[in-house]
């Protein structure tokens, strides 16, 4: 005699998600990661990179970073920095992963187990004692630049890969959702082409309302430059600064007129 299902077995298979549902499902999914999250993500990324040149152009002015020589070496050593954080983090994966290969049941050390944090921690107590303050602050610019802009980069990128990380997982999450799920698989398909909707409405407003912005007549002063790269870098950490110098300096210039215009604030020589 051949085996009876049993009744369980048949209310699970007969919830169990189709195929062709789940072809529905990863089509969703893949255009909403590249119509919605993509540019999500760009904001995240633009507002901490904001941040973060503001924060190092601020910095690198402190420790006398923003000269020419001074500025080329940090930049130099930064970016060694992070190189030297990128091969420690691919040595500790290697590493976990030949672990784990050889059966190794017990955790790694604790600071092995996050190795991008460990090194942006490294980082942040680089910036913390050895950055100089009173009477060496421009003993060594090059060194004290180099850690602000290699902080700087690092806090971006770890900004990214936190918004990877939950973009991934939230992504995981609705597909497991939808293998066991039939609604479920529904509900995320019609979500997700919302969204996608939504925001292919949205980038052709952006691009109707970017092109009446551009055909504007406005003054276009040129601001292009002709210099290397590592200096043109340089200048344009430099440019803030100087902007916004002159913007209070003339500020004040105008309050000053002002208040000098005002009646009973002035007087006939001799004063």
């Amino acid at each position: 005699m051949s085996p009876q299902a049993s009744p369980g077995d048949a209310g699970a298979s007969a919830r169990r998600t189709s195929l062709w549902q789940l072809a529905l499902v990863a089509l969703a999914l893949a255009a909403f990661f590249l119509y919605v999250l993509l540019p999500i993500g760009t904001l995240p990324l633009l507002f901490s990179g904001l941040v973060g040149f503001f924060w190092a152009q601020q910095k690198l002015a402190q420790v006398g970073a923003l000269e020419p020589g001074a500025f080329g070496g940090a930049m130099y050593l930064s970016g060694a920095l992070l190189l030297l954080g990128m091969v420690l983090l691919v040595l500790t994966a290697g590493w976990n992963l030949l672990r784990r290969m050889a059966g190794e049941t017990r955790p790694p050390p604790l600071l092995l187990r996050w190795p991008w944090w460990t090194f942006g921690f490294g980082l942040l107590l680089a910036c913390r004692f050895f950055m100089p303050s009173g009477a060496r602050e421009r003993e060594v610019p090059g060194f004290a630049g180099a850690l602000v802009l290699a902080t700087a980069v690092w806090a971006v990128l770890s900004v990214g890969y936190l918004f990877y990380t939950l973009g991934t997982g939230g992504l995981s999450l609705a597909w497991r959702l939808a293998r066991v799920s039939p609604f479920g698989a529904g509900l995320l398909t019609v979500g997700a082409l919302a969204c996608v909707g939504f925001m292919m409405l949205l980038g052709a407003v952006m691009d109707e309302f970017a092109s009446q912005v551009r055909a504007m007549p406005r003054p276009r002063p040129d601001r292009s430059c002709s210099a290397p790269a590592m200096e043109c870098a340089r200048r344009l950490f430099l440019a803030s600064p100087r902007a916004m110098e002159s913007s209070v300096l003339s500020g004040s210039a105008r309050a000053s007129a002002s208040s000098s215009r005002m009646p009973g604030t002035w007087c006939t020589p001799p004063c």
